[in-house]
């Protein structure tokens, strides 16, 4: 008896199936990781009487958040300005990425909705740089470049150099102060005080001394 050959449709139902199960599986995935992230009270007019969320697909689950939640108002984009750009002023002793990030945060969260341009982001980072008063010299060079060259990249660029010398410079400095700090202790010092010994010389014998002679008392000498 011959057996039949699997032909390439059956091939192909067996290679759709797991695709679909493989789908299947990656929805349920998507699915339980948005909810796990997103307060039940955002999602829960979803839910099914009967069946819960076991029929919800990923698709429905984000159109009703956008639909209901995802829209900006013009308060919500002014306090993200206020907040990310101007309000959180970068003072000298912080990472100078923290200023970056700040702004960068602040544009991601406009995109696509009122999107900050480069012009505006460079207006707010130097405007906190400029008040901190540390790059001088690094303000006058980046306005000395030509207009296509200030962009926001080479803005982050041109100031983490600058940034980075200055804090080379302020680490030489204070060395240079601990070497000259530690000389002068060293000058205040007392040198250590000797003592001299004088040596003590014996004292002189004490001779006997002859007492008083006695009365009519003769000398007498030998013979």
């Amino acid at each position: 008896m011959v057996q039949q050959q699997p032909t390439w449709t059956d091939h192909e139902h067996q290679f759709s199936l797991q695709e679909f199960d493989t789908f299947e599986a990656v929805e349920h995935a998507l699915i339980k990781t948005a909810m796990a992230a997103i307060e039940p009270v955002y999602y829960v007019a979803l839910e099914d009487p009967d069946e819960g969320f076991t029929q919800l697909r990923y698709i429905d689950l984000i159109v009703h958040l956008r639909e209901q939640y995802g829209q900006l108002t013009n308060e919500d984009l002014n306090n993200n300005i206020k907040t990310h750009e101007y309000d959180t002023k970068w003072i000298p002793t912080q990472p100078l990425e923290q200023l970056f990030d700040q702004i960068n945060k602040a544009i991601a969260f406009a995109r696509g909705h009122d999107p900050i341009t480069d012009r505006a982001a460079l207006r707010s980072g130097l405007d906190n740089l400029e008040k901190s008063g540390v790059f001088p010299r690094a303000m006058e060079s980046w306005n000395e470049k030509l207009d296509d060259e200030q962009t926001w990249e080479n803005f982050k660029t041109h100031f983490t150099a600058a940034n980075r010398e200055r804090r080379r410079k302020l680490t030489t400095k204070q060395a240079g102060y601990h070497d000259q700090h530690q000389a002068n202790n060293a000058n205040t010092k007392k040198a250590p005080t000797t003592h001299s010994t004088s040596t003590m010389r014996p004292a002189p014998p004490t001779w006997p001394t002859a007492g008083p002679m006695e009365p009519n008392a003769t000398s007498r000498t030998p013979a």
